[in-house]
């Protein structure tokens, strides 16, 4: 991923080409000289390259990335397009990868190498094709065919001290081959879109072999932390060279190549990408040999009245065996991609969630939801996201987090295309998916997510909102849970909480008194708001005790008294 002559080229006169070896002797590109030898003596393969424009950050004036730049041709707010400049290359390297990848091509395992940004490209990419359509059906396959990922010099994701901005700005200096700040507003870039972007592409790198290669110490522009987002599945390698030389090898025997050649290698040997892709058009044929024959009993054009009075007629039926006779029988009528035997599909998968048999369930969710994405063409269909929602509850009663994570991602797409980034909609997923990364451990993935959700909340509906609250109890719990440390942030964050709780009884209490005055759904009664507040209390009162704080623990107990009358003289001092 790069300019095909010049990413790749090494030079001893500081040749600007980016994959290619020059000395006054030879040029050496070691993506055409050297790996189709090295490789096609272990498998047979083909190499291609996509080269995006030098020009990344275009702006109102002539801007970076690539080369014959310098800060008077510099647009200053450079760092503002880089989201959208990504996602733009990333779409149309899939059109251009998938017109390759045509016929007995399609299934053809592929392995990325992406330098500098170029990884960050080649991440959005195989994230728009894992959650392709139906109807994009090459792009998916591109995704299914990855068996490994090459980085070199890619951030991401920000450590202390380096932010999003900061990153970026020590790419584009090491670009013009300068120490100076090339003065660009850190201020311009959204960071929060690209960190989303990279949480997208953690939720499928485990489906493929990620190897990430930085700098030798004393040259690094990218931090050594920021080059790996989490330690399995994912190797960090070191490079004997700086941010534009580290991809640039003299000849077969030198060291850095070897390093590389062997993870090339070993991406070869995992075939699983390619049976995962010809399992994938097997059965998108197969839908598509049941989808040509002749349908019966055609409802209206959409089909909505018909289905929801399906649904509601299968709901009283109770045998498991009778439902599993009608979709056979719709599936032989009307074929696989019809509305009628993906309504027999999902409430045979309730049926079977109801009788904790997750794994049946979890295989008709799955039918359910690749015949509804075929028949329902869009990326905004709210019935495929209802099917997800379905298949998340399944795996997550299973535990596999993991996958319920990739899904919610998924139904994330949908509804940001149907309510944008900050309907509530698509907020209550994003905070669903951190809840996925705690259940992972993954706590700084979980904070972030958190931490977007209840500032856009609080803009949207207010802090005191309910269902604003929660997410913050979720951020405490996340605190609590990780570590020693951040105890601390715990204990405040629960204290805020209460805070808040405690503003909103005490508006109960106004109102109860106010004839003809409705509550809120915020502030529902006064039974109900002390009982929230009991539990946060009694939950900081552990993290109180875990810090063995026991002063600060007694004050609270003595603050709410009225909840707690055993705390009072002559009860127990420690409530229940």
């Amino acid at each position: 991923m790069g300019d095909p002559r010049e990413t790749w080229t090494f030079s001893s006169k500081r040749d600007r080409e980016t994959w290619t070896f020059s000395s006054k002797r030879d040029r050496v590109n070691w993506m055409t000289d050297l790996l189709p030898d090295d490789v096609e003596s272990h498998k047979r393969s083909r190499i291609l390259s996509y080269s995006y424009s030098p020009h990344l950050f275009s702006g109102a004036r002539r801007t970076f990335v690539g080369h014959d730049v310098n800060a008077k041709t510099l647009d200053k707010k450079a760092l503002g397009y880089v989201p959208q400049a990504i996602n733009t290359h990333s779409k149309r390297l899939l059109e251009q990868l998938s017109a390759k990848r045509r016929g007995k091509d399609r299934d053809r395992a592929i392995i990325w190498v992406g330098h500098s940004l170029g990884g960050l490209i080649v991440q959005n990419a195989l994230v728009q094709a894992s959650a392709s359509v139906e109807s994009r059906r090459e792009h998916k396959a591109i995704e299914l065919c990855t068996c490994g990922v090459l980085f070199f010099g890619t951030p991401m994701r920000e450590v202390p001290g380096r932010n999003w901005a900061l990153l970026l700005s020590s790419i584009v200096s090491a670009s013009m081959q300068t120490k100076e700040d090339p003065g660009l507003d850190l201020a311009a870039l959204k960071s929060d879109v690209l960190d989303l972007e990279v949480q997208r592409y953690k939720s499928i790198a485990t489906n493929f072999q990620n190897y990430s290669f930085c700098e030798r110490p004393g040259f690094r522009v990218v931090p050594k932390e920021s080059v790996t987002l989490f330690t399995h599945h994912w190797e960090k390698i070191e490079i004997d060279g700086n941010h534009r030389d580290m991809v640039k090898f003299p000849s077969s025997k030198d060291l850095n190549y070897q390093k590389v050649l062997r993870r090339i290698k070993k991406c070869c040997n995992h075939a699983g990408a390619s049976k995962r892709s010809a399992e994938y058009f097997l059965k998108l044929d197969h839908i598509s040999q049941h989808n040509a024959v002749p349908r019966v009993n055609e409802p209206d054009l959409d089909g909505a009245a018909e289905v929801e009075e399906l649904g509601a007629r299968l709901h009283s039926i109770t045998s498991t065996e009778k439902l599993y006779e009608m979709l056979l029988t719709s599936e032989r009528e009307n074929g696989l991609v019809h509305r009628i035997t993906i309504a027999y599909l999902e409430q045979l998968g309730k049926h079977y969630m109801a009788n904790a048999r997750y794994l049946k369930a979890e295989l008709l969710y799955k039918r359910a939801f690749v015949a509804a994405e075929e028949l329902n063409h869009g990326p905004c269909n709210s019935r495929v996201a209802a099917l997800l929602q379905q298949l998340v509850e399944c795996v997550i009663k299973q535990a596999k987090y993991a996958e319920a994570t990739e899904n919610l991602w998924r139904i994330y797409s949908i509804q940001r295309c149907q309510f944008g980034d900050e309907g509530l909609e698509t907020l209550k997923t994003r905070a669903n998916i951190a809840i996925m990364y705690d259940k992972q451990k993954l706590w700084l993935d979980a904070e972030k997510l958190y931490v977007q959700v209840i500032e856009a909340r609080k803009k949207r509906i207010g802090i005191s909102n309910e269902d604003t609250l929660r997410v913050m109890e979720n951020l405490a719990l996340n605190y609590r849970l990780r570590s020693k440390k951040t105890w601390a942030r715990s204990a405040a964050k629960y204290e805020e909480i209460i805070g808040y709780r405690e503003n909103l009884l005490k508006r109960v209490r106004e109102s109860s008194n106010q004839q003809g005055h409705v509550p809120t759904t915020d502030e529902k009664d006064d039974g109900s708001q002390c009982s929230r507040i009991k539990d946060n209390v009694l939950k900081l009162a552990e993290v109180y005790e875990m810090m063995k704080n026991v002063q600060s623990r007694q004050r609270l107990f003595q603050h709410w008294s009225d909840l707690f009358p055993e705390t009072r003289p002559g009860g127990s001092k420690r409530p229940q």
